[in-house]
């Protein structure tokens, strides 16, 4: 009975060292994904303030003319001017 107790002991030992070193391996890992999270923070951040810029520019984008239609432009005005002149 002594034997079997004495072995039982030495088991529990070496699988309270196996608990220990997995403990270790869980606290390191749980410092990696708090370094992770606080990354994907700063990422979540920047992804919002680019998604305002890319509105602010798709707006302003939407305002401007384009080239063709500014050259359109460009030709009536100039008809416009000519019939002025001429009057």
């Amino acid at each position: 009975m002594a034997e079997q107790v004495a072995s039982n002991t030495v088991k529990l030992e070496e699988h309270d060292q196996r608990f220990n070193q997995i403990d270790e391996r869980l606290d390191g890992i749980d410092s990696r994904l708090d370094k992770v999270d606080s990354r994907l923070d700063v990422i979540d951040g920047d992804l919002k303030i680019i998604k305002t810029d890319l509105g602010i520019i798709k707006q302003d984008l939407k305002r401007k003319v384009d080239y063709d239609e500014f050259m359109a432009l460009v030709q009536r005005v100039v008809v416009l001017e000519t019939r002025i002149a001429k009057s």
